[in-house]
């Protein structure tokens, strides 16, 4: 018995021992290491029966540590699942809240925003989550929210994740949670911004915080020339300067990107020409060295990739040269890229948008169309829905100027009044952060008919909602013969709306049965109501079988 025991020790002791060296290795940043240790001291749990309920999740927990930062999500989340089955099995409180919070961090990283808010509030649901864990989840929450465009909601959550840095006094949380927040007051309270930022400055020299000191610098000088006080940025500028001068050969912290934004930021708001030519140089250097190195630091990627488009759109209306566009398209692609590869939906949903603008201006107007239905798409899909809102709006109101294009096109209209027309500065400005997303005005709904035809346009049912419809049978044949003519077409190139007369006909397509709406009003509301209306039908199994038998399925 007592051999027994002392095996059992020895190889408890030596599941730990991995567990330990696990650990070490991934604090180290070798995270296959990491790995092959933790495997080892899983296998060891499970073969030897060595381990509890408890031995498991806390294996299952740091497997799933690793998997994050190998940047496998996929496996971060199965890890944390099995993590959490058995902490809820074993009724641990703390264990679970960590769980949950953990899971909220994958999802939001996933831009899985919805499924992220959820584990969220479930984690903090629990009475007995630490502070530390509190205030992680704190943070998720607020930047989900800013995600998704809900900023008085983010502003709350990182007030509450700042007084509680300050309460377990965590400097470099305190730091990061003072420049976000000046962030988030830029567009309505620019002197508390200005505050945030001071303070954070001064808290990061005192404490020898380097790259809160540079971040600091950084907001302030944009902050100042976005206020036309240009001479005050310029002092900042010298002290980021100065600090980027004492780095840059010790190795230790790299604050380079934000220097050299900074600078070209400075450089790009000058009257001289000649300093427009170095930003652009300046912008295109950031890109190619965030594209190469982009962990943590992609949103000034794109940020540059805003300014850069900015100047090169100046230059085209000036020299209406079609190849100045040509320098511009590349580094979209390789944008857009960079976001898919990080699931970074918030920001691919921008610049698929910034694309559908450029498309636009080349007179595509068919690809601009199919771009915008993308980028809502995608937004739709991961919970983004005030961009959503956004881009649908945009969709519209370029239904709404067809007309006007096709004048544009017929004149050949200069580029400099097509961008002005396609109204791409607005969608540049808020991937440079200088305006916040604005939900579009409601405009009262008209609903004119809702038809369900089945394949090759054969009508299957019809609710005509204006007396016109309900009395004018031509109406109706005018309108299937014009769906027989665009239908096929319209869902090849993967459009949801056109313009039909002075309304607009929404289409969903459910196998062989499409359903058509036609209103006056916002697509995206109206949309929002179609698939409502479509998802009660398939829910009533009779109904829904009587609409298939009808269109021949």
């Amino acid at each position: 018995m007592k051999s027994l025991a002392d095996d059992f020790s020895k190889g408890r002791l030596r599941r730990e021992l991995l567990l330990f060296k696990s650990w070490i290795q991934f604090f180290k940043a070798n995270y296959n290491g990491a790995e092959e240790l933790a495997q080892e001291s899983l296998k060891l749990t499970k073969e030897q029966k060595l381990g509890s309920k408890l031995d498991l999740a806390i294996n299952y927990f740091l497997l799933g540590f690793i998997g994050l930062a190998q940047g496998n999500q996929t496996k971060a989340l199965d890890y944390a699942m099995k993590s959490l089955k058995r902490n809820k099995e074993l009724n641990l409180a703390v264990a679970i809240a960590e769980d949950y919070s953990f899971i909220a961090r994958i999802y939001r990283l996933e831009g899985d925003y919805d499924q992220a808010l959820h584990y969220c509030k479930k984690s903090l649901s629990i009475a007995e989550i630490t502070k530390q864990k509190k205030l992680e989840v704190l943070r998720i929450l607020s930047e989900v929210y800013y995600h998704k465009s809900e900023f008085n909601k983010a502003i709350k959550y990182l007030q509450q994740a700042l007084a509680l840095s300050e309460e377990l006094n965590v400097p470099f949380q305190i730091i990061n949670n003072l420049c976000l927040l000046g962030y988030f007051y830029r567009f309505s309270k620019f002197s508390l911004a200005l505050e945030y930022f001071e303070r954070s400055l001064m808290l990061s020299e005192k404490w020898g915080y380097i790259l809160g000191e540079a971040h600091s610098l950084s907001l302030l000088i944009t902050a100042y020339i976005d206020e036309n006080s240009r001479g005050i940025a310029n002092r900042y500028l010298s002290r980021l300067s100065e600090l980027f001068d004492k780095t840059k050969d010790k190795g230790e912290v790299d604050i380079s990107f934000l220097y050299l934004f900074s600078k070209a930021y400075m450089m790009k708001t000058s009257t001289m020409m000649h300093d427009h030519v170095e930003a652009q140089a300046l912008f295109k250097k950031l890109i190619d060295y965030i594209s190469a190195n982009p962990a943590g630091i992609e949103d000034y990627l794109f940020y540059s990739l805003g300014n850069l488009c900015d100047l090169l759109l100046e230059e085209l209306s000036i020299y209406n040269d079609p190849k100045i566009l040509g320098e511009l398209l590349p580094l979209i692609t390789k944008s857009i890229d960079i976001a898919e590869t990080g699931r970074n939906y918030f920001w691919l949903v921008k610049i698929k948008s910034l694309q559908a603008k450029l498309a636009l201006i080349q007179m595509n107007i068919k690809e601009a169309k199919k771009l915008m239905v993308e980028a809502q798409h995608i937004a739709e899909l991961h919970g983004l829905h005030s961009l959503a809102w956004g881009i649908s709006s945009d969709h519209d109101k370029l239904l709404e100027q067809v007309d006007v294009w096709e004048i544009v096109k017929r004149e050949k209209s200069s580029i400099g009044e097509r961008i002005k027309l396609a109204s791409i500065n607005k969608t540049i400005d808020r991937i440079q952060g200088k305006s916040a997303l604005e939900p579009p005005e409601l405009v009262d709904e008209q609903s004119t008919v809702l038809l369900i035809l089945s394949e090759g346009g054969v009508l299957v049912f019809s609710y005509p909602f204006s007396d016109e419809w309900r009395v004018d049978e031509d109406l109706f044949s005018s309108f299937l013969s014009a769906f027989a003519s665009f239908g096929t077409e319209f869902f090849s190139k993967g459009l949801d709306r056109v313009k039909f007369g002075d309304d607009i006909l929404l289409m969903e397509s459910i196998g062989s049965i499409s359903f058509c709406y036609l209103y006056k009003g916002q697509t995206y509301l109206a949309k929002q109501k179609l698939v409502k209306f479509i998802e009660e039908l398939q829910g009533n199994s009779l109904l829904w079988q009587d609409i298939e038998n009808l269109g021949g399925n």
